[in-house]
């Protein structure tokens, strides 16, 4: 069983995607459905995922969600509220209303793209995160190395909220070397709250096939902070087309497996994802014949 926990897709017609610049927009610039998704996905092995979301628009999560409440594949959405609202608890609720809401298991902040790089240090998202933790839900953060510090601030003054650091924080691989990555990660790895996404590493680099050892330094050093329990796959398909085919990040990850035990490589693959996102048990077993990891809701 191999859950990826974090993918994309999106319908151009429908939504702009205004992140995109143009030269991203040469590789991924048409529609992806959850169909292209498993067309990509399962030839690599990988049959379960937990979709997120894109935009600052909480149409998008609705819609998510009742593609999740007909979809067997998706186990979870990661959705998106107005963070800066007042009315928190009300847009929370409104989607606790919706058909899939059983598979909301996080909101993101796209923290990335704030102007206020101490944004989540301050009282507007401390309340957020208050707020999701009593629904139970997971935090996902979309940071840049100049967010580390306040980010590190806000996991620890939220002990009872579960956060997902989302694609490494996005270091520059071909510029940052692993160890000094793993320095600066040094704080949120230490919180026991806060959980570490292996994903998009193809985008961090210019030539992902040309850095692949550099990859693997960095999954030793977020194994040697986080521990296989606090680490889970994800791909960031489709934007990690602009790097490599789904297929050859599923071989990078399992080179960067190699060495560890089976109930470690079981975790990276699917049981932290399953832990930390609180995910249903699903029907399908691994390989070896077990179930994914049964939690507690």
């Amino acid at each position: 069983m191999i859950i990826d926990a974090h993918h994309h897709i999106w319908n151009l017609a429908e939504r702009a995607q205004t992140w995109m610049t143009p030269a991203q927009a040469e590789v991924i610039g048409r529609n992806f459905t959850i169909d292209d998704w498993a067309a990509a996905a399962t030839p690599a092995g990988v049959t379960r995922s937990v979709i997120v979301q894109t935009v600052e628009n909480s149409q998008e999560t609705v819609e998510l969600l009742a593609l999740a409440a007909n979809t067997d594949s998706i186990l979870g959405v990661v959705g998106w509220v107005d963070f800066v609202a007042h009315d928190l608890q009300a847009q929370f609720s409104l989607l606790r209303e919706h058909p899939g809401a059983a598979k909301l298991v996080s909101v993101r902040d796209l923290t990335e793209y704030r102007p206020d790089p101490d944004w989540l240090a301050g009282p507007e998202a401390s309340m957020t995160f208050a707020v999701a933790g009593h629904h139970d839900l997971a935090i996902d953060l979309l940071i840049k190395p100049e967010h580390v510090p306040s980010a590190t601030r806000a996991v620890l003054s939220q002990p009872d909220t579960r956060f997902i650091i989302n694609h490494l924080a996005k270091p520059n691989l071909d510029s940052t070397q692993a160890k000094d990555w793993g320095a600066s990660m040094r704080g949120i790895a230490e919180s026991p709250n806060t959980a570490l996404k292996f994903s998009g590493v193809a985008t961090l680099t210019r030539d992902f096939h040309a850095s692949r050892v550099r990859v693997h330094e960095y999954f030793d050093e977020a194994l040697r902070l986080f521990g296989a329990d606090r680490i889970m796959f994800g791909s960031d398909w489709p934007v990690s087309l602009i790097g490599t085919q789904y297929s050859d990040l599923v071989a990078s990850c399992e080179e960067s497996l190699e060495s560890l035990s089976q109930t470690e490589r079981e975790a990276i693959w699917h049981g932290t994802a399953s832990h930390w996102y609180q995910l249903p048990r699903d029907s399908e077993s691994n390989e070896t014949g077990r179930p994914l990891i049964e939690v507690e809701r």
